[in-house]
């Protein structure tokens, strides 16, 4: 009798297991699944830079994709951050701002940078290595590093760029003396990249901008240069320099311990040629 009730009881415990099989999701084992990654094109993804002043975006008309950015850069870093693939667009693309991949079950990072201009990718293949600048000066960029998982099917995702750098404009509030042929703003430290992982590499040296003063500027007050900031991080020193036409100095001012913030524009006057 015992043996019959404990026949019967591990009959009911096989049939248990076999429905909770039945139950589990299926385990899909080598099996790829699509990617598909657009980059948001709706008019507020690319507002004009922010006045650190006044704090709010000021949205330009006409802003969309195509006519902020020549150049799109998409990467794909599996989970231990290893380059899987890389692909760069154009606006002549006839499918600019989308891409497709296909990818097996995993998680994924996706990195995209946008610009007007020729962003220069220097390859470790290795997310927390991999870095993206402008050895010349930057040009407005817009970034995205966004993290997707692909379980058991086609994944498709809008992804938002922002803007990966600041801006400073500097107004020289006095009258250019005649004498002046060039002005130079130098930023130190700066950087020329950004690590695509997260973080930047800072120049200790900095970086410098001329501008070469013509006839109509003599005189002139309130004169403005603006540039872009890569470093938006470490507090930077800005030094600025005015040259005769033999590149002799005239004068020379520094504004220390100054912070920049991306999509922000710092405003500063300055009197040069006065004491």
């Amino acid at each position: 009798m015992n043996k019959i009730l404990l026949l019967i009881f591990l009959s009911f415990v096989v049939l248990g297991c076999s429905k909770a099989k039945e139950d589990e999701p299926e385990v899909i084992a080598n099996k790829s699944f699509k990617l598909n990654i657009k980059v948001d094109d709706n008019a507020g993804s690319f507002t004009a830079i922010q006045n650190v002043n006044l704090g709010k975006n000021v949205l330009a008309t006409g802003n969309t994709l195509a006519s902020n950015v020549t150049n799109i850069y998409y990467r794909i870093y599996n989970a231990e951050g290893k380059l899987l693939s890389s692909v760069k667009q154009t606006s002549t693309t006839a499918d600019f701002g989308t891409v497709s991949q296909e990818l097996p079950v995993g998680e994924y990072k996706v990195f995209i940078a946008a610009s007007k201009g020729e962003i220069l990718l220097i390859d470790n293949n290795d997310l927390s290595k991999d870095r993206f600048g402008f050895p010349n000066g930057w040009e407005d960029t817009f970034t995205s590093l966004t993290t997707i998982s692909i379980k058991n099917a086609d994944v498709s995702q809008t992804i938002k760029l922002e803007r990966a750098l600041g801006m400073l404009s500097l107004t020289i509030t006095d009258a250019i003396p005649f004498n002046i042929a060039r002005i130079s703003i130098s930023m130190q430290p700066e950087n020329i990249y950004k690590y695509i992982g997260g973080g930047q590499e800072i120049i200790p040296t900095g970086m410098s901008y001329n501008t070469n003063v013509s006839y109509s500027d003599i005189g002139v007050r309130n004169k403005n240069f603006s540039t872009l900031i890569g470093n938006t991080g470490a507090a930077i020193n800005i030094n600025v320099k005015a040259y005769n036409s033999v590149n002799v100095v005239i004068v020379e001012k520094n504004i220390p311990n100054i912070t920049f913030s991306k999509n922000k524009k710092t405003e500063i006057s300055l009197q040069l040629f006065t004491p």
